[in-house]
C-alpha cells in the first residue's frame, strides 16, 4: 500500500457498485475519508474537462454545449467506460491511487481497449449461444437468440451510449438481478444462456419439450426459463435415487417427495438440494466452475419454493409431469 493511502486509511470494505462503478468507487472513497475536499474538487474538475471533450466529439467539433440530458448520458456513458479499466486493476487502493493521480481524459483513453476487447469477447459468447442452443418453440427464447442479442451490437454506441442496453431481451435467465450495465450485462447474460444451454443440452429434447407441455400447454407465449424447469424435474428425481437424467416425475414420485421432504426444517431441507445437486453434477459430468456455481445458486432459489410446495401439498407445481 502507498504511503498514501496508509496515512488516510484502507480501501478495504468498499461497496461498488457494478452498474455505476466511477460514481460508486468516488462515494466509498469520501465515506473512507479517502479524498480530502481538495482532491474531490480536482476529480469534479477533471471529470468537467472530460465532458467538453466529449461534447465536442459528439457535435463533430461544432458546438461547446448540448441539452443537459445529452450532456448526462455523454459523461455517464464515458464513466461507464473508466469503470471498466477500474476494474482491471489489482484491488481498490490501486484504484483509488488511479482516481487521484490520473486525469479523467487519460483514464478513459485507457478504458476504450478494454471496452473493445468485451464487445468483442462478447460477439464470439454470441456465436457460441447460437452454436449450443435448444430446439424449441418458445417465442420468447427463439426471439432473444435471433433478434434482441444480434440486434444489440448492430445499435450499441460504444462511444456515447456505452452504459446502455439496446435490446429488448424477453427470455427470463433463472439467475438475472440486472446489476450491470451496457455490454457488461449482455456480456453476463450471454455467458449464463450459455451455461443454462450447456445444462440443458445434457437431456433428452423430446424430455424436455413433454416438460414444457406438462408445465403448462401454452409454454410457447409464456415468459418461462428452461433451464430451471428441467433442473428441478432432474433434482427431484435425484432425490428419489434414480437418474438425474430422468425428468420424468410421476404422481407416485411426489408422494415419494413429499414423505420424504415434508418433514424436514429448512436447513435440512437445503442440505439434501445441495446433495441432489452435488449427485446431479457427478452424474452428468459437470467441471465447469461456473456452471456448477450457477446450479447451486439455483438451488438456493428453488428451496423457498419447494417450501411453499410442501406447505401447500402443491409439489405438483414444481415438479411438472411429462406431457406429449
Amino acid at each position: 500500500m502507498s504511503g498514501t493511502l496508509a496515512k488516510q486509511g484502507s480501501a478495504d470494505g468498499m461497496r461498488l457498485n457494478d452498474a455505476q462503478y466511477v460514481p460508486s468507487l468516488i462515494q466509498e472513497a469520501c465515506r473512507l475519508n479517502l479524498l480530502s475536499e481538495a482532491e474531490l474538487e480536482l476529480i469534479r474538475l477533471r471529470m468537467i474537462e472530460l465532458l467538453k471533450r466529449q461534447v465536442e466529439r459528439y457535435t463533430g467539433g461544432e458546438s461547446s454545449s448540448v441539452r443537459e440530458e445529452t450532456a448526462q448520458n455523454l459523461i455517464r456513458s464515458a464513466l461507464f467506460s473508466i469503470g471498466l479499466y477500474f476494474k482491471s486493476l489489482r484491488d481498490d487502493d490501486e484504484r483509488v491511487l488511479a482516481l487521484k493521480n490520473t486525469k479523467m481524459t487519460e483514464l478513459y483513453q485507457k478504458s476504450r481497449p478494454l471496452l473493445k476487447k468485451q464487445i468483442a469477447d462478447a460477439r464470439v459468447m454470441l456465436k457460441m449461444v447460437q452454436n449450443n442452443r435448444l430446439r424449441t418453440d418458445n417465442i420468447a427464447y427463439n426471439d432473444t437468440i435471433d433478434r434482441a442479442l444480434p440486434g444489440f451490437f448492430k445499435t450499441y454506441d460504444m462511444e456515447f451510449a456505452s452504459d446502455e442496453i439496446t435490446a429488448a431481451i424477453d427470455y427470463p435467465l433463472c439467475l438475472d438481478k440486472m446489476e450491470a450495465a451496457g455490454i457488461e450485462y449482455i456480456s453476463g447474460y450471454l455467458k449464463k444462456l450459455y451455461y443454462e444451454n450447456l445444462f440443458c443440452r445434457k437431456f433428452s429434447e423430446t424430455d424436455i419439450g413433454m416438460l414444457l407441455n406438462g408445465y403448462d400447454r401454452r409454454h410457447r407465449e409464456l415468459l418461462i426459463n428452461i433451464f430451471l424447469l428441467v433442473l428441478k424435474n432432474s433434482l427431484g428425481s435425484a432425490l428419489l435415487g434414480h437418474s438425474a437424467r430422468r425428468l420424468e416425475i410421476r404422481g407416485s414420485d411426489r408422494e415419494g417427495l413429499s414423505k420424504m421432504l415434508s418433514r424436514l426444517g429448512r436447513t435440512e431441507l437445503y442440505a439434501a438440494l445441495k446433495n441432489a445437486a452435488g449427485r446431479l453434477m457427478e452424474e452428468l459430468d459437470i467441471e465447469s466452475g461456473f456452471l456448477r456455481e450457477y446450479l447451486l445458486c439455483a438451488v438456493r432459489e428453488i428451496l423457498p419454493e419447494l417450501q411453499n410446495a410442501l406447505k401447500h401439498d402443491s409439489l405438483g407445481a414444481v415438479f411438472p409431469e411429462l406431457r406429449d
